[in-house]
């Protein structure tokens, strides 16, 4: 069997696994992206990497997602919004001189969560679709034609950088910790009761409130969707795909979201774009980044990027 390792760098975590050619995560570390201890996030990779070695040490091609924009050849860091000290560093110079024997494959790490998507989710894709992963910020992707969508310089679909409510990037309101300040400035001003009432308030918390029918967590979802769905509008219009799919760890609010979802996006697209929306959360979830980062290390006229 042919295997891969994929190590996906998120803003909270850093996951790391050795991947099947058949899309299978064989076996999975994951540690926080700054974790203690640990003079930077690429020290974390540089453990978990050699673990992964020295457990499955005929693997030789490791693919990496990073949130945010990497050089047109994908060797430098350009800008992480979350992890900013990592910025200018030439990645793949510096993880072939730790790693020698391996050879790496670098991306932003929506976009191998779309080709993940596209190559492993068990369903049947589309050959065009835009792709919006929910975690720590927001990202974006695009496959069109069976390709990863990149852009003149190589950085295209920065979805959670364009300018929302207020002239505060998208993923200000929508990301992680912008859904957080949503629901903390809810909570403060509701007088009704509420499961988020008096307990610890996280995302996760957030989300599992909702699904268990807490009015006010579902309306703090609604209202980051609907910020979501206005900017998603501009997106179609500009991408000219009316498939979606919403992926990343927050994806697990879809079930509570879709309706505001389609009900923001259809007030505001003509028939032209409305007869065949779909909007659909990834099956591969939040593993769609780090099966996605192993992909980037398949033959290139397999992955077709």
């Amino acid at each position: 069997m042919v295997k891969y390792i994929g190590i996906d760098i998120g803003g909270t975590n850093v996951k790391a696994g050795v991947i099947s050619e058949a899309g299978q995560i064989l076996y999975m570390l994951k540690k926080p992206t700054f974790s203690e201890g640990y003079l930077s996030p690429l020290a974390v990779v540089d453990e978990l990497l050699s673990t992964l070695k020295n457990k499955y040490p005929e693997v030789n091609k490791v693919g990496i997602g990073l949130p945010g924009m990497i050089s047109k050849d994908r060797s430098v860091i350009v800008q992480l919004a979350n992890i900013p000290q990592l910025n200018g560093i030439n990645l793949r110079e510096r993880m072939e001189q730790q790693f020698p024997d391996i050879s790496f494959f670098i991306e932003n790490d929506a976009n191998a969560a779309a080709l993940g998507e596209y190559m492993y989710s068990g369903s049947e894709m589309p050959n065009d679709f835009l792709f919006v992963t929910m975690g720590t910020g927001i990202g974006s992707a695009a496959i069109l034609e069976g390709k990863i969508f990149k852009g003149g310089n190589g950085n295209a679909m920065e979805l959670g950088h364009v300018l929302s409510r207020g002239n505060k990037p998208l993923e200000k309101h929508t990301g992680k910790q912008g859904m957080l300040e949503i629901a903390q400035k809810r909570i403060d001003t509701y007088e009704g009761n509420s499961l988020l009432k008096g307990s610890p308030l996280g995302s996760r918390f957030l989300i599992d409130c909702a699904k268990k029918g807490d009015q006010l967590s579902i309306d703090i979802l609604e209202e980051v969707a609907e910020i979501l769905a206005e900017s998603m509008v501009g997106l179609i219009r500009i991408m000219d795909t009316n498939k979606i799919f919403i992926g990343g760890g927050l994806s697990a609010c879809f079930p509570v979201i879709e309706s505001k979802l389609f009900e923001v996006i259809s007030k505001h697209l003509p028939e032209y774009y409305l007869e065949d929306l779909s909007i659909k959360q990834a099956k591969l979830a939040n593993d769609a980044g780090l099966i996605g980062a192993g992909a980037l290390c398949f033959d290139r006229a397999k992955v077709n990027c």
